[in-house]
């Protein structure tokens, strides 16, 4: 994407360069995720798993720290 996109917009470069870093994220197969989970995203997790809300947190935040 060229940097050109967004030429009218304030900071247009910035953006149409952060699209880009977002894109290639993607095409390496990776996702940028909360750092703190929704508690959607905790209960989907529990069900899934038949643990308990905070079981599913706690695995939330220590594959997030593995990750690092």
């Amino acid at each position: 994407m060229p940097n050109d996109d967004f030429p009218n917009l304030p900071h247009g470069q910035a953006l149409a360069r952060a699209l880009e870093v977002l894109e290639a994220i993607g095409e390496a197969g990776l996702a940028v995720v909360p750092i703190e989970p929704t508690d959607a995203m905790i209960e989907a997790l529990a069900r899934a798993a038949g643990m308990s809300p905070a079981a599913a947190r706690e695995i939330y935040s220590t594959l997030l720290k593995a990750a690092e």
